[in-house]
């Protein structure tokens, strides 16, 4: 009975451990939607996604989106 109770314990730990890099691996790639809109408010052109912006208030929605997004996953996955 013991080595089936802790055989389960493994499998929550190692799905919740899966979960979590999942929603990680997700928050991690909502950042190229923040590029494309970043981009949109930019006026710029999808091939130059990855160039810096011309305009400071592109830059400043930026960095302000991509902090709410990772610091709301930090809380999530942390929590």
């Amino acid at each position: 009975m013991r080595k089936e109770g802790k055989n389960l314990m493994n499998k929550t730990k190692a799905k919740d451990f899966f979960l979590r890099a999942i929603l990680f691996i997700g928050i991690l790639a909502s950042e190229f939607l923040v590029c494309f809109l970043d981009a949109f408010i930019d006026g710029r052109d999808i091939s130059q996604i990855v160039s810096f912006s011309k305009h400071w208030y592109a830059m400043v929605f930026h960095w302000v989106v991509t902090l709410i997004i990772w610091g709301t996953g930090i809380a999530i996955v942390y929590h």
